[in-house]
This record gives structure tokens, C-alpha cells and sequence, in this order.
């Protein structure tokens, strides 16, 4: 089964903007996360884990989960930087999804079984401590 918060682990020395990834179940949790003071990284890459998704059980045995990760820049306070957070935080996002389809083409790879299709995405901010960003939610199927 596919482990987005480990795999983004592994490819972060790939996106050398971003210095550590972050797990969560909630986006109350995500909000605690960016309003700490103590922990204020200029770039987060959050993953929330969730068990959501949907089985296709008529036509094949598929178990389609449903994968969303934040990417969340800090603002300098005004709306022209607030901007720019934003528009850092969606290149940075497709970034991490072109690595992850360049490593979907041949069963056995890591993100074998996306659906490259359809990416939805959501802008959040403010948030915390004046972050601004992007949340990415995909589908990957795998066989049951």
C-alpha cells in the first residue's frame, strides 16, 4: 500500500526548498502545526493520513485511496507577499507531483497506480502564523 508521507520523505532532497515534511489526521492539527512558534519553517510540506477512499468492487478489485498533501509558505504580513506565498506554494506542489509521475510508469514503481488525470487542488490561507498554500488530493489504485 502506498505510503505518501514516507515516500515525500524520500524524494524532499529532490526539492531542495523544502527542509522537512510533516504528518497529521486532522486540519485542526494542521493549524496547530503553522501557529507554533517554536516550530515556523518558512516552507511546510504536510501530509494528512487518512484512511478515506472508495473500492470498486463491480468491474475489478481496486481499492482507490484518496492522498492530499499541503504545501503552506509563510507570508511576509502583506497582501503582495501573501500572493507570492501562494504562487511559491502551487510551483513547489507540482514539483513533487512531476517527481511523483516520472516515478509511476512501470508497475513496481513508488507511485504506480496514480490517476494523473485528475489532481485537485485547494488554496488555504491565512493560516497560522500568516501561512499561505495549496493542498493536492489525488487518487492511486492498487489491486486488492
Amino acid at each position: 500500500m502506498f505510503n505518501l508521507a514516507d515516500y515525500l520523505d524520500t524524494i524532499l532532497p529532490q526539492v531542495p526548498e523544502v527542509k522537512k515534511s510533516y504528518k497529521t489526521s486532522d486540519l485542526s492539527q494542521i493549524e496547530q502545526l503553522l501557529g507554533d512558534i517554536r516550530n515556523n519553517p518558512d516552507i511546510a510540506i504536510i501530509v494528512r493520513e487518512t484512511g478515506d477512499g472508495y473500492l470498486n468492487l463491480k468491474d475489478r478489485q481496486l481499492d482507490s485511496g484518496y492522498h492530499n498533501f499541503f504545501v503552506m509558505v509563510k507570508a511576509g504580513g502583506n497582501s503582495e507577499s501573501r500572493h507570492e506565498a501562494k504562487k511559491r506554494a502551487f510551483s513547489i506542489g507540482l514539483k513533487i507531483l512531476k517527481i511523483m509521475k516520472a516515478e509511476s510508469m512501470d508497475y513496481g514503481d513508488p507511485c504506480y497506480g496514480i490517476d494523473f488525470s485528475k489532481i485537485d487542488y485547494l488554496g488555504y490561507g491565512p493560516i497560522g502564523l500568516d501561512y499561505h498554500g495549496y493542498s493536492f488530493y489525488f487518487l492511486i489504485e492498487q489491486e486488492v
